[in-house]
C-alpha cells in the first residue's frame, strides 16, 4: 500500500548517513528490519510516497518484493509528474531513479520510465529552468544533441548565477 505514510515510517530528525549513496541526508526512512537509513532518492521515496505499511529495504524483504513496491512507488510518482502533481524532491528522486534503473539494467522498469523523463525535460528546457537530469547523465538517454546540450547550457547558466 502506497500513501502518505509519515505516521508509520521513522523518518530522522537530524541529517542521517543513507547506507546506500553514504550522503549524508535530512530525507530518509529507516528499514524496520535491519534499523539502516536510506534517502528518499536511493529508495524511491518521498513525502508523497511513502508506504502505508512499514519500510523494507531491498536486502530485507528480497529483491523481488522490493522490484514489486519500487515499480508501484515508480508508477505514483509517474502519474503524478503526468498530472503535474508532483513535488520537487519526486522530481529529482524520479530522474535519479531512471538513472538508477538504466545502471542496474532494469530494462522494463526503465522503458515504462524514460518516456515521462524525455517529456519532462523537453517542458523544463522549454521553461528555460534547471532540467533534473544532470549533464552527465543526459548522454545515457534516448535525447536529440540539441536537447543534451540545452541540459548542458541551463545547467552552466544556474552554477554562474
Amino acid at each position: 500500500e502506497i500513501g502518505l505514510g509519515a505516521a508509520r515510517c521513522t523518518l530522522p530528525d537530524v541529517a542521517v548517513l543513507c547506507s546506500s549513496c553514504g550522503f549524508w541526508e535530512l530525507e530518509c526512512v529507516r528499514c524496520q528490519q535491519c534499523w539502516r537509513w536510506f534517502c528518499f532518492g536511493c529508495s524511491c521515496l518521498s513525502l508523497q510516497t511513502l508506504p502505508a505499511g512499514d519500510f523494507s529495504c531491498a536486502e530485507c524483504c528480497g529483491v523481488a518484493v522490493y522490484d514489486r513496491q519500487l515499480a508501484a512507488r515508480m508508477a505514483l510518482v509517474r502519474r503524478r509528474l503526468q498530472e503535474g502533481n508532483s513535488c520537487h524532491v519526486e522530481v529529482d528522486m524520479f530522474a535519479q531513479t531512471v538513472f538508477d534503473l538504466m545502471g542496474t539494467c532494469a530494462w522494463g522498469e526503465f522503458s515504462l520510465n524514460i518516456p515521462v523523463l524525455v517529456q519532462l525535460v523537453e517542458a523544463q528546457i522549454r521553461a528555460r529552468v534547471s532540467p533534473t537530469v544532470l549533464p552527465f547523465h543526459s548522454v545515457h538517454y534516448p535525447l536529440s544533441k540539441q536537447v543534451v546540450k540545452d541540459i548542458a547550457t541551463l545547467h552552466s547558466q544556474q552554477t554562474l548565477e
